[in-house]
């Protein structure tokens, strides 16, 4: 199987990452470019919304539905 022409544009990731070592903003985007990465924006999550992010839609409304009955 051939490898695909990469697209015409620049191609933009949002990539969700963990650091058991608490590093912080400056310092991850200083290692992010540092690998060759153009880097836009470092953002803090907790830990509910990365579970959130990295879950199925299905999973989401599930989640969201629950939340909303206890608030309630």
């Amino acid at each position: 199987m051939p490898i695909p022409d990469p697209p015409p544009d620049s191609t933009h990731f949002r990539v969700l990452l963990t650091d058991p070592e608490g590093t912080d903003r400056v310092e991850l985007q200083r290692i992010l470019e540092d690998c060759g990465l153009e880097v836009w924006q470092v953002e803090e999550l907790s830990e509910r919304k990365i579970n959130l992010q990295t879950k199925k839609a299905s999973e989401k409304a599930g989640a969201l539905r629950s939340d909303v009955r206890k608030a309630g």
